[in-house]
């Protein structure tokens, strides 16, 4: 069973929309009427999107690129759009697809805007959360060590895309084996998050539970479990409790628990999170894959080898349906 740092979910690139309306102001009157449709396209895929409703955002981010591209095959409509595609590919567990679609952005992105611009390091950020989600620690260490360098210098230490960048990287360095490096970016994180958004923000949650991932591993399970708890609080109040950030709370809840062989607890909490994320992203993603897996370790522990060995069977059949996919 993991205890699963959380990484804040990167930025989609509509942060863009203020530099496209500045463009739609220069712009031919043509290209005004193509970028008027893609940005029709772009705000329904994000309607559907901020529903949860991921099937339904694809083809609208789908279309969207193909009038971006008619736009001009180097345009900031095309990476903009190849960002939200990909975030959306990464919910869907589509991980492989995404990465190349962020690669296609950031291409595009350092052609027109330069190595350091603070839209490159979203794109870095983004890449950097793929390789997090498929366990490629070392690989994601470049790219969000960039995104956090080019946004310390472009927002300053006090901005909250600042601790977003600090927490997945010390996700990454923690996964490596590098607690003191993984503390430290955490804490750093702590206090942009306290000092930007404030103690009751989804990032503060995220850093939370981050910093309680390295008390859990140094043992520290009491300090641990306070910190996991009060994230669990603010998910819920920030996004209802059927979400599937309330279910990475409630799974390193699971962990500590665990660990402190409270196996009763364990597995109610577990059970809990299993739930959410079937109804959530539907019973064979690969969330609910984790899930399954670390509900076997609890079973086992409580001697219920039976069940233990369903979930394992389910979890391998959802992975490898994920991985022919």
């Amino acid at each position: 069973m993991n205890f699963v740092p959380a990484s804040a979910r990167p930025a989609r690139a509509v942060v863009l929309w203020a530099i496209i309306t500045l463009a739609l102001l220069a712009s031919p009157l043509p290209t005004l009427a193509q970028v008027a449709k893609w940005e029709a396209l772009i705000r329904s895929g994000n309607t559907a999107y901020q529903k949860g409703d991921f099937r339904a955002a694809q083809p609208q981010y789908e279309a969207a690129l193909v009038e971006a591209q008619r736009i001009g095959k180097d345009s900031k409509e095309v990476a903009t759009t190849l960002n939200n595609l990909a975030e959306v590919d990464r919910n869907l567990g589509e991980f492989e697809r995404a990465k190349q679609r962020l690669s296609e952005a950031l291409v595009i992105q350092e052609k027109r805007l330069g190595r350091g611009h603070i839209e490159v390091a979203t794109t870095l950020n983004n890449i950097g959360a793929v390789l997090l989600e498929q366990r490629k620690f070392a690989d994601a260490v470049a790219p969000l060590t960039r995104a956090l360098d080019i946004r310390d210098r472009s927002l300053g230490a006090n901005h909250p895309d600042v601790g977003m960048a600090a927490n997945n990287l010390g996700r990454a360095h923690q996964a490596l084996g590098r607690q003191a490096q993984a503390r430290y970016l955490y804490e750093r994180a702590l206090v942009t998050v306290q000092k930007s958004v404030g103690t009751d923000h989804p990032y503060m949650a995220a850093t939370l539970n981050n910093l309680a991932s390295v008390f859990s591993a140094q043992n520290n399970l009491a300090k641990a479990e306070e910190l996991v708890r009060e994230a669990l609080k603010i998910d819920e109040r920030a996004y209802g409790k059927e979400h599937p950030q309330v279910a990475v709370d409630l799974n390193n809840l699971g962990f500590i628990y665990r660990k402190a062989k409270r196996f009763a607890e364990a597995e109610a909490v577990a059970k809990r999170s299993l739930v959410i994320n079937e109804k959530y992203f539907g019973a064979n993603h690969p969330e609910v894959a984790q899930n399954l897996e670390n509900y076997a370790v609890i079973l086992r522990e409580l001697g219920r080898a039976t069940e233990a060995e369903q979930a394992v069977t389910r979890a391998q059949q959802i992975r490898r349906s994920a991985t022919s996919g």
